[in-house]
């Protein structure tokens, strides 16, 4: 996994135009009209009909300190499951951000749709079977769990499988034991919950725990004292389920609180660039497939971030997303709104801003409001530079709207200093600083970019596309999100699949000799017009250890530090 460019948080929810001096009840967190929609229509699905919106319960137990609020374990008294701040895949955040909520319902049928967990065991045991769902009197009290297990009479190689039904109208928030089967190490063990049932039916989450060793095993050691819970994000799902958030399933929760349909959250390039979506959550987008995929490594930016001067505030119990995003004054982002003090609503903020700058934001103030540079206009003007932005791949220019003829970067965070500040102008995990000043110094080591203030050299080959203008060359400066993804890409480095309008981007090819499979001809022709280069060189690699434009770490200055 590789540290590139600094994450940013995005709600894809419709806008509003806010002052800048946002609160909680300004924030998505917060607020159900400028955030995420807790349609009280959606309350129909729920136990009773009754929602809670931006309720400090979604996230935080307010009522049974003693439970989860101690300061070693859980000092921001967060929901269980919160002992992966750091985690790549268990993420407090990936409880709402991960694509499916925490729960899926659905509602009276024949059995054919089915929501399944299919553990991993690495050993051949009995195991007690726990099921965990949320209780409500519209709820059905014959929903089927069939329980796929290894037939022990067969040396351990068939399978068997028992239906056991439950009242899923009493028992709301707890383990309930289904009964103790056998497993055989591996895949083929599962549980299955379908829709035939007398009423609405909740998927939520299975545990398995060890209970004792089965008659076929081959050298058992001291009995294991384990278990593991396969939640809603591990479910595979078949047929219409509707998603939920809602933490009062957890044997810690409040009162309740729903968010209709999980939240949705494409790449930047798509909500941002109009291009083709690759991910509909965060979750996906910090765990992307692909041969050469990358994202930002969560326990690096936990890591990282305690070890730098301004990072005293972070602990091992501090979620790593905190580093880029205040949880408590983010905005929803898109459609990209300008707020009245001229800035945007923005869900980013400085992780070295947390301790000078409490509560703040980045991008929701000008220059002209806030004294520092927090939009890319304020950037580029104090140096006579200039920032273009590139177009969408629907219609317009970036950030967008579709449609948005805001070209000057004057609705666009500075993400450079966001990015550079708190993060990339030291080397990171491996990478190189990124320079994107006009010079070298201790404060901005390593060769200054061309694709910073460093000007580029004169036309000749790699003549600009629009809308840069051949004429402007050298007077360009780009946001570190004009072409890298905040969260992960199925592309190396963070780099987006849509750039300057132009869809699908692979920096993967056939034949490619780079570790990554970087072959940058066709991710660089975006915004380059590399026809001469191509008659010349029909390999052309560009910006990989085999091309012209090498990495630092290959021996030249690279994208980041070379003058093409």
């Amino acid at each position: 996994m590789l540290i590139v460019v600094l994450a940013v948080l995005m709600w894809i929810l419709s806008g509003a135009s806010l002052t800048a001096a946002a609160g909680y009840g300004d924030s998505a967190h917060g607020d159900n009209a400028t955030g995420v929609d807790r349609s009280m229509a959606e309350c129909q699905y729920w136990p009773g009909g009754a929602c809670v919106t931006g309720s400090c319960a979604h996230c935080h137990d307010t009522f049974d300190p003693g439970i989860c609020g101690d300061e070693v374990n859980h000092p921001k008294m967060l929901f269980e499951p919160d002992d992966n701040p750091s985690s790549q895949t268990d993420n407090f955040c990936f409880q709402c951000h991960g694509g499916n909520g925490t729960y899926q319902i659905h509602t009276v049928g024949m059995g054919a749709n089915t929501a399944t967990w299919r553990p991993t065991t690495n050993t051949t045991a009995n195991y007690n079977i726990y099921a965990r769902w949320v209780a409500g009197p519209t709820m059905a009290t014959d929903a089927p769990y069939t329980i796929y297990y290894t037939d022990t009479t067969q040396n351990c190689t068939g399978e068997l499988s028992e239906t056991v039904r439950v009242n899923q109208q009493q028992n709301g928030g707890q383990w309930v034991l289904l009964g103790t089967y056998p497993f055989a190490a591996g895949t083929s063990g599962r549980v299955v919950l379908s829709d035939d049932a007398n009423g609405y039916v909740i998927a939520d989450a299975i545990k398995w725990e060890f209970d004792s060793w089965t008659p076929c095993f081959d050298t058992p050691g001291s009995p294991p004292s384990f278990h593991f819970v396969l939640d809603n994000l591990t479910a595979k799902f078949v047929g219409d389920w509707i998603s939920f958030v809602d933490h009062s399933a957890y044997p810690t929760g409040g009162n309740a609180s729903v968010q209709i349909g999980g939240i949705v959250n494409q790449d930047y390039g798509a909500t941002f660039g109009g291009g083709i979506p690759r991910f509909d959550s965060v979750y996906d987008a910090f765990n992307p497939d692909g041969t050469y995929a990358s994202s930002h490594n969560l326990a690096d930016v936990q890591n990282y971030a305690k070890g730098r001067a301004w990072g005293g505030w972070m602990t091992d119990n501090t979620n790593a997303c905190t580093v880029c995003h205040d949880h408590h004054f983010s905005q929803k982002n898109f459609p990209v709104t300008i707020n009245l003090d001229g800035g945007v609503n923005t869900a980013l903020r400085r992780g070295n801003d947390v301790v000078d700058y409490p509560g703040d934001l980045w991008g929701d103030e000008p220059n002209a409001v806030s004294g520092r540079n927090e939009m890319m206009s304020d950037w580029v003007s104090n140096a006579s530079y200039i920032y273009q932005a590139p177009y969408r791949g629907d219609s317009g220019h970036e950030p967008g709207p579709a449609g948005s003829t805001i070209q000057d970067g004057s609705n666009l965070p500075n993400f450079v200093d966001a990015c550079a500040q708190t993060c990339h102008r030291q080397d990171v995990s491996g990478r190189e600083a990124v320079n994107w000043k006009l010079s070298s110094s201790s404060t901005w080591p390593g060769t200054p970019s061309l694709h910073g203030r460093a000007a580029a050299d004169g036309g000749g080959f790699g003549v600009l596309k629009a809308p840069y203008d051949e004429a402007q060359r050298g007077s360009y400066v780009l946001s570190c999100t004009d072409c890298h993804e905040p969260h992960g890409s199925t592309n190396p480095s963070l780099l987006r699949t849509t750039v300057n309008g132009v869809s699908a981007l692979s920096t993967a090819g056939p034949g490619s000799l780079y570790p990554d499979g970087a072959k940058w001809y066709y991710f660089c022709q975006a915004c380059h017009d590399l026809s001469s280069h191509f008659v010349i060189y029909p390999d052309a690699h560009c910006g990989d250890n085999v091309g012209c434009h090498m990495n630092a770490a290959d021996g030249g200055g690279g994208n980041h530090g070379f003058e093409f």
